[in-house]
């Protein structure tokens, strides 16, 4: 659970996590959000190529 002060910022649901495909994840996450496709696409390669 991510919190901010006392405000709940977020919860992650680890009840179906599995290896798999990056980009069918980042089609999930942006399927009924399409512009906030590039704002996503960014941050998940800027974080990306900061482990390589």
């Amino acid at each position: 659970m991510f919190v901010d002060g006392e405000e709940v910022t977020g919860v992650i649901d680890w009840s179906e996590a599995a290896p798999g495909d990056a980009m069918f994840d980042l089609a999930t996450v942006t399927l009924g959000h399409e512009e906030r496709l590039d704002d996503t696409y960014s941050a998940a390669t800027s974080s990306r190529r900061s482990l390589i």
